[in-house]
């Protein structure tokens, strides 16, 4: 499971980050340099447990739920579901005291890492939406 949640956090960080550098031509630096390091380790280990459970477990079951009231197609809800659940993903990390400053770059790489996550959790299960979420999030912070 980790090796499999290892592949997937690689492939889509390298993904990702090469697309966006090719049609933004931006920069991808984080804001997270102010915190230690087992503050850096405990938020990549919390958001991959905890930002799954509630992105992937409870939105999305309950889009597909939602969206299957409109489309007998299961395939239909399920798509709706995963690129809905990734905006609200995406958006999320902007609102509060805490929120990030908004920037198109974080704001379209979170919501493709949403939708990585979002059909690794519809193909795969929680187990390795999670552990792909908080390895991506530990090789993010090792960065540093």
């Amino acid at each position: 499971m980790l090796a499999e949640a290892v592949l997937y956090s690689v492939i889509i960080t390298i993904t990702i980050h090469t697309f966006l550098d090719a049609i933004l031509m931006a920069d991808s630096s984080s804001q997270i340099e102010s915190l230690n390091t087992l503050q850096l380790y405990a938020l990549s280990l919390g958001a991959g447990l905890y930002e799954e459970l509630f992105f992937r477990v409870i939105l999305v079951s309950i889009l597909i739920f939602f969206f299957k009231r409109f489309t007998s197609r299961h395939s239909v809800s399920t798509t709706l579901s995963i690129v809905a659940a990734a905006l609200i993903f995406s958006g999320v990390h902007y609102i509060g005291f805490y929120g990030d400053i908004f920037t198109l770059h974080s704001f379209l790489f979170r919501f493709l890492f949403g939708l990585g996550l979002n059909l690794i959790y519809v193909k795969r299960g929680f187990g390795i939406a999670a552990w792909t979420h908080a390895v991506y999030d530990l090789i993010v912070v090792s960065s540093f």
